[in-house]
């Protein structure tokens, strides 16, 4: 009998032991902070303690439960692309397309309550100051290709100035007076010795711990089939010039084969319903009928009119159509102006 309760008590033990150990609450497996990270091949000093904590605080904010990081991952398949042909075009390091992840999350509309916007979150002066037109009726801070452009133009700049990739950074983020004034009140050159604001004193670890992620996404369970990835923001479009002023885009795109979002969400630097004067350069999707004859010729020909041209036997000696022509020259009738020029793609 002795036998048996101590029996059954041990079997009572053994079960009590899983159920406690069932319900006592398990540790968060944290993913290793990795042993070091580097910013345009500039190391960060880990070594300090303050700075490892600094990233560490990062770096586990941003591998936690995060339910727009998919969507950050998506957004790369979109825009990556161009910055990585730019970076390599201009011999600037590949790392630097990670501040425009941390500026504005790879979001073409972003805009701050600063009155900054696009992806490279630009403010006016700034922007203008580096060949962007912002006014009323062109933002060119959402033209994805010139925003870039022009923000690796400042980037390089500030390098020059500065002397580092991680000062440079910090100077886009904080401006090149700030730094400085705080390089000259600290009587310090190093990015990582200087006290500046919490965002800019973190704005290169922002974008290392970004970096780290988008390159391993497996090992921060986020691994994405090749097929999530959004298609590059120009994929399957066509580039096509025309000249301004287009008092109504929406009735010109209809005209044209498309409509007023699809033209729109193209074209974000478009700001108002019309173009002003000038000539100017829209993405089109491929599709359109008028791509077929004319719209994918890329060679730029520019012909004087003479007397007696009429645009039939233009567009015959060029081997275009004339709706090719009047889409080109925005031209709505058939009289032409000796001495102008018609722009033609060959």
């Amino acid at each position: 009998m002795n036998k048996m309760i101590c029996k059954n008590l041990l079997l009572l033990l053994i079960t009590m032991t899983k159920l406690c150990a069932q319900e006592s609450p398990s540790f968060y497996d944290f993913p290793a902070l990795p042993d070091s990270f580097t910013f345009c091949g500039e190391r960060l000093p880990l070594e300090s303690e303050e700075i490892r904590e600094r990233m560490e605080e990062i770096f586990y904010t941003r591998t936690g439960t995060n339910d727009r990081l998919p969507l950050l991952l998506r957004r790369t398949g979109r825009y990556f692309p161009l910055f990585e042909k730019l970076l390599k075009e201009t011999g600037m390091p590949n790392d630097l397309k990670y501040l425009s992840v941390a500026e504005s999350s790879l979001k073409l509309e972003a805009y701050s309550s600063a009155d900054a916007a696009g992806l490279w979150q630009f403010i006016p002066a700034t922007a203008r100051l580096w060949g962007l037109r912002v006014d009323k009726q062109i933002d060119e801070r959402f033209h994805v290709e010139k925003s870039t452009r022009a923000s690796l133009s400042l980037l390089s700049k500030l390098k020059k100035e500065f002397g580092s990739w991680a000062l440079a950074a910090a100077a886009y983020n904080f401006g090149e007076g700030n730094i400085h004034k705080a390089i000259k009140e600290q009587q310090d050159s190093n990015y990582y010795n200087l006290f500046l604001n919490k965002e800019t004193r973190n704005y290169v670890l922002h974008i290392v711990a970004l970096k780290e992620i988008i390159e391993h996404p497996e090992k921060y369970q986020s691994r994405l089939r090749e097929a999530d990835y959004y298609r590059p923001y120009n994929d399957r479009t066509t580039p096509f010039s025309i000249q301004g002023p287009v008092p109504d885009i929406g009735d010109w795109a209809k005209k044209n084969g498309t409509n007023y979002k699809t033209l729109k969400l193209l074209n974000y630097w478009i700001s108002k319903n019309s173009l002003p004067e000038g000539r100017w350069e829209l993405l089109l999707p491929n599709t359109l009928i008028m791509t077929d004859s004319a719209a994918t010729k890329t060679t730029k020909v520019f012909y004087n009119i003479k007397p007696g041209d009429n645009l039939t036997r233009i567009a015959l000696d060029y081997g275009v159509t004339v709706d090719a022509l009047r889409i080109w020259n925005n031209l709505n009738g058939e009289i032409l102006k000796v001495g102008d020029r018609l722009l033609i793609y060959q």
